[in-house]
């Protein structure tokens, strides 16, 4: 692990339906000096980015922006802090989502990039100057078909032909970054919860 603060940062990553939310709640649970934190947050631009999702007519961009506004305040006033106190932080969702489903919705038809290597070189480009990595992030791993038997799909990104994409997208960030950890989404949400403790150098907790 090595970011340049004392604290440890965490991400848990995944397409919708892969039970990253139910993981972070277990290890929650059981961690009771970890912060815990998810993306979008609870805020008004939280409420505001599932407005767009949900909506017939919407801006790939503003979704976007909307994403990032709320990120900038996440390192500002929680990330940042908890590891600049040697804290443990563990957030749901990240910037590889960004890297994940944004490439994806800001390119193609319709959209501001004609191809998902441009939308990935403007999002690099949009968040390298403020963005701090996690130490490790845990990828959980399901195919699309069972991830959306999970879902309500009542936003715009729960369809198969996107979230297709998308986990094409997780796959080769996973195959390109040594910090992410691929993990079976078929498990159960012990199984997993178990197999991020072993990976990590922090205090075991008395049960799992």
């Amino acid at each position: 692990m090595g970011n340049e603060y004392s604290g440890t940062f965490i991400t848990i990553e995944g397409i919708d339906g892969s039970g990253k939310s139910t993981v972070l709640n277990r290890l929650n649970e059981h961690y009771d000096y970890v912060h815990t934190m998810r993306e979008p947050s609870d805020s008004g631009v939280r409420e505001s980015i599932i407005q767009s999702l949900q909506s017939d007519q919407r801006s790939p961009l503003l979704t976007f922006f909307m994403f990032m506004t709320d990120r900038v305040k996440n390192i500002e006033f929680m990330i940042e802090p908890v590891l600049e106190s040697g804290g443990v932080i563990i957030s749901d969702r990240y910037a590889d989502s960004t890297r994940a489903y944004q490439t994806v919705d800001l390119s193609g038809e319709g959209a501001p990039f004609d191809t998902q290597e441009d939308a990935r070189n403007f999002i690099e480009m949009s968040m390298e100057p403020w963005l701090i990595e996690p130490d490790v992030t845990f990828y959980i791993d399901i195919d699309v078909d069972t991830a959306l038997d999970r879902c309500e799909k009542d936003v715009a990104y729960e369809n198969s032909r996107f979230l297709t994409d998308v986990k094409r997208n997780y796959d080769a960030l996973a195959e390109s970054e040594e910090r992410i950890v691929r993990l079976d989404g078929n498990r159960s949400v012990k199984n997993i919860t178990s197999a991020i403790h072993g990976r990590l150098d922090i205090p075991e907790p008395d049960h799992l």
